[in-house]
């Protein structure tokens, strides 16, 4: 694994989770956040822009379709990794967002390690 801290941009229309989020993974030493959107309207041009290696993608939000920008991603970036993050816990929400291209579901409540442990894994590809 590179020496490289994980480039990490979080897409939510929180400005405090998002906040919340970039002062945790900065602790961590190997992540980066290198910025963030409140809207997924461009977020193959803002995954150029920055370069991230993972983004953090909140499901419910004004603008564009989170899950049609994660499709568009997919098909443009491949090797973005897209974890979403969000409040929705049916099945069916979760698995459009994995057939839209999401790499893993971290639920919002979950335990804030979960969200490093699927960062980590999503920027080895697994």
């Amino acid at each position: 694994m590179s020496d490289e801290p994980i480039r990490v941009l979080c897409v939510d229309d929180s400005p405090e989770l998002t906040r919340a989020w970039e002062r945790y993974w900065r602790r961590q030493g190997d992540l980066l956040p290198v910025g963030s959107r409140d809207r997924a309207d461009h977020l193959v041009e803002a995954v150029r822009q920055t370069g991230a290696q993972v983004v953090v993608l909140d499901l419910t939000m004004a603008g564009r379709d989170p899950l049609d920008a994660l499709r568009e991603l997919s098909f443009v970036a491949p090797h973005v990794r897209v974890i979403v993050c969000s409040g929705h816990s049916d099945p069916s929400v979760i698995a459009s967002a994995m057939d839209a291209g999401a790499w893993r579901y971290v639920d919002k409540a979950d335990e804030p390690h979960l969200m490093l442990d699927a960062i980590r894994a999503a920027a080895r590809g697994g």
